[in-house]
């Protein structure tokens, strides 16, 4: 949706349909407290190296009031979650500098971890084998090789919230296989549940996963990639599908 839409949208009190699955509050903030909370988290960002101009900051404080109107509870967590996802619609049009910089310069400082888990591919190199049965015994014990530690615990976390959130689902051995190959494969981050949601999804419009894996608030942000979004039915139907999300919880 280009960003000029917004104040249009705002103005005349239609909801803009971004779901991001972040937390809901029931608690109104004011707008001189939303302005505020917007602009302490910018002056943190500009006091780490990025430059935004006064414009950019217009769009993001339209997009975050949006998110909030919906329901969205605002704090510095979301308000990152907010800004990253204007960056990835190009609502800022590259009036900002820096960022990437920033993002980067606080990975490098982070302490480094004295010893690396093992990859699905490192575990395969040294199990190698030519039979049907060594084959399956090398996916067994790459994928028993990959889950220990903190990883572990990771993915038993994964495994509970689709237990939980879909009616008591359970990954089928090869079907774990299949979601930790990907995210080997992507060089996605086994301690990071959204590396996780992201495979699971992708599989799911696939094929190679069950559709129903996918949560319904994920399946109205993959229509909307495909959705005309200037036509008002096509916005209230979205609406409305987002309203019953926000009634279920």
């Amino acid at each position: 949706m280009p960003i000029e839409s917004l104040e249009d949208y705002l103005k005349h009190g239609e909801a803009l349909v971004d779901p991001r699955g972040l937390p809901a509050t029931e608690s109104p903030i004011s707008m001189n407290d939303f302005n505020q909370l917007v602009q302490k988290f910018v002056d943190v960002l500009e006091s780490r190296g990025m430059r935004i101009t006064p414009n950019a900051v217009r769009r993001f404080a339209l997009y975050s009031w949006a998110q909030y109107d919906s329901g969205t509870v605002i704090n510095d967590d979301t308000l990152r979650v907010l800004f990253e996802r204007c960056l990835a619609l190009n609502i800022f049009k590259g009036e900002i500098t820096g960022y990437a910089e920033m993002v980067a310069a606080q990975e490098a400082r982070k302490p480094k971890p004295a010893k690396t888990e093992p990859t699905f591919d490192d575990l395969a190199s040294k199990l190698s084998t030519q039979s049907d049965a060594g084959n399956r015994a090398l996916k067994i014990a790459a994928v028993d090789g990959a889950l220990t530690g903190e990883i572990r615990e990771m993915w038993a976390a994964f495994e509970a919230s689709l237990y939980r959130n879909l009616n008591g689902f359970v990954l089928t051995r090869k079907q774990g296989e299949l979601i930790l190959k990907v995210m080997q494969e992507r060089s996605l981050n086994l301690l990071r549940p959204a590396d996780y949601d992201q495979v699971r999804v992708s599989l799911a419009r696939t094929g190679e996963l069950p559709s129903n894996l996918i949560y319904p608030s994920e399946q109205i942000q993959i229509d909307l990639e495909t959705a005309d979004l200037s036509k008002p039915e096509v916005r209230r139907e979205f609406n409305r599908r987002e309203r019953q999300l926000q009634e279920r919880r």
